[in-house]
């Protein structure tokens, strides 16, 4: 499940989440960015920017997968952009999925805030049932699926319908929350996550048109392969004769991936007989 993407949403129209889920103090009114460190020539996951100049900026990390250097990379990211901004306070959150995924390496544990998101957000639904935040991750952090969509026409609700958020704050939430949906129930067609949902139609938000077009391209990059092998076998056949390709040269040629098959079809126009074709396709599979 891609959770990078959706989390920054959730972070950049909620910065707030931030430091809430951190348990950490407020800085009032705040952005969340996408940020390329210059000094370091790449970008982290994001930072909060406080409009008032006097409250800390926050680095945040969010790991899904386990990082052995997750602590000092994001130690290196404070101090450049501390530097960058003018010595400007800095404080650092890394959010892991689960505690597994935590390191814990000293002494940056005592610098930088880790948050353990499956247990935070337990915690929070103790407290608030109805918390958005603690919704929107359901599809993410709920291990049975049947349960999942059981509650997930209420999760939604309780997105949509919070006076927590503003009207764009709970839009953008409710788009991650299908988003995620759609992803984990992937058993269940459109039609019918609409009816769980008790949506009129899922091609109607944002993320239903996402994921059908992504599913578009998929197909046309599928179709391209496909016609690629096709072409290829029909050259090969009348260049080369009729019982050419046997089966065996035939399902080498269609294991290739489509940029072996875009070379190897360039290659075809260019070999001077079978012998230089079947070397041509065996060299792929070295």
């Amino acid at each position: 499940m891609r959770t990078d993407k959706e989390i920054f949403r959730i972070f950049q129209k909620c910065p707030e989440f931030v430091a809430s889920l951190a348990g950490l103090e407020e800085d009032g009114p705040a952005s969340m960015e996408s940020v390329t460190i210059k000094a370091l020539q790449r970008s982290m996951d994001g930072l909060v920017r406080p409009v008032d100049p006097e409250r800390p900026l926050t680095v945040v990390e969010v790991q899904f997968q386990r990082s052995e250097s997750i602590y000092s990379r994001t130690v290196i990211e404070m101090a450049a952009i501390q530097d960058e901004n003018q010595n400007r306070a800095v404080k650092g959150v890394i959010f892991f999925a689960t505690r597994s995924l935590d390191p814990e390496v000293l002494p940056w544990t005592r610098v930088v805030n880790s948050v353990i998101l499956d247990e935070v957000l337990i915690e929070r639904e103790a407290v608030a049932p109805n918390d958005p935040l603690v919704a929107v991750f359901k599809p993410v952090f709920e291990p049975d699926g049947a349960v999942l969509e059981k509650c997930a026409a209420e999760h939604y609700r309780t997105i949509k319908n919070s006076n927590k958020l503003s009207l764009e704050q709970s839009e953008a939430l409710g788009e991650v929350y299908l988003h995620w949906l759609l992803e984990r129930l992937t058993d269940r067609t459109q039609e019918e996550i609409a009816m769980i949902l008790e949506l009129p139609d899922i091609k109607d938000t944002r993320a239903g048109r996402e994921l059908l077009e992504e599913g578009r391209e998929e197909g046309r990059e599928e179709g391209r392969e496909e016609g690629r092998e096709e072409s290829i076998l029909f050259i090969a056949r009348k260049r080369f004769g009729v019982d050419s390709v046997d089966a065996n040269l035939e399902k080498k040629i269609r294991f290739l991936s489509a940029a072996q098959l875009a070379d190897l079809l360039n290659t075809l126009l260019d070999v001077p007989d079978l012998k230089a074709f079947t070397q041509a396709v065996a060299s792929f599979e070295q």
